[in-house]
């Protein structure tokens, strides 16, 4: 386990990913993967090198009652315990996971602003939020003079493309980092997953509800189609995914799930072939 984590953080270090403590279990304590962060960066000693991001919003479970949104209680309550797994000063990013209609959204940015007034948050940034909403957060950040989030984290594969119609153009005209998650869709844009063809022993679909309702014929169709476009590029479909991703109107870095070290360094060295990439270093000042 220690070496696999050691392997992998060191390819982080280098391609300036970014991590997230938070599990995906809903309910869950959502502390496992902060402590398991904290201790690489100890062990690893290379704490700037690294941008550290993780988020707020969602349901854990906290003395046994289940806790979330994004009251200013919360947010606060939640940077600190964060603060205290990673074993860090300051948060680099500190997502807003998911918008919370029950909490007005002056508390929720405020709280955020607050945090980086206190120099326990650098920067702060938001996931899941439509066009709509992020416009009404970067024009409450102009009129209050709140820093504006910096990053948004929104859903986002070759057959899942709906943010490019409102929500991709905003960020990039507004000077939003984007950082899409779910671009191979839980493993069904690997090419793993055949029509007709049971689920490979030991991938995520024989053990996931979620995974294995994406698993329609209409959309193994559309599979097939990117298949095709891969083999016309000279590419794996792995490869494809990610480099046409990466293109995505103001797309500047991708989430990339993995589980075994040797599917992030696949990761990492599909983008060291896409065209004018850059490695780009330095956590945020």
């Amino acid at each position: 386990m220690r070496s696999s984590l050691v392997v992998s953080s060191r390819i982080i270090v280098e391609c300036r990913c970014r991590y997230e403590g938070y599990t995906r279990s809903i309910g869950s304590k959502g502390e496992a993967s902060e402590k398991i962060i904290g201790v690489a960066l100890r062990e690893l000693g290379a704490r700037e090198k690294f941008v550290v991001a993780t988020k707020v919003g969602m349901v854990v479970e906290r003395d046994g009652k289940p806790e979330g949104g994004l009251s200013a209680t919360h947010i606060h309550t939640e940077c600190a315990r964060s603060l205290a797994r990673l074993q860090l000063d300051t948060i680099d990013i500190f997502y807003a996971h998911k918008p919370d209609p029950e909490v007005p959204l002056e508390e929720t940015i405020g709280a955020f602003a607050s945090l980086i007034a206190d120099g326990k948050v650098r920067h702060w940034a938001v996931s899941n939020y439509d066009a709509e909403q992020l416009a009404q957060v970067l024009d409450l950040c102009d009129a209050r003079g709140w820093p504006r989030p910096v990053m948004h984290q929104p859903a986002f594969s070759l057959i899942n493309r709906g943010a490019e119609e409102l929500l991709l153009p905003l960020c990039e005209a507004e000077g939003l980092a984007v950082a899409p998650y779910q671009i191979f869709q839980g493993g069904v844009l690997t090419g793993k997953y055949k029509a007709g063809v049971a689920p490979p022993a030991g991938s995520r679909a024989t053990d996931s509800k979620w995974l294995a309702g994406k698993l329609e014929e209409g959309t193994l169709k559309k599979v097939a189609l990117l298949e095709r476009a891969a083999t016309r590029h000279g590419l794996s479909l792995f490869d494809y995914v990610v480099r046409t991703s990466l293109k995505a109107t103001g797309v500047t870095s991708l989430i990339v799930g993995c589980t075994k070290p040797e599917q992030l360094e696949a990761a990492v060295a599909a983008l060291r072939g896409a065209p004018g990439f850059r490695s780009q270093g330095g956590a945020p000042q």
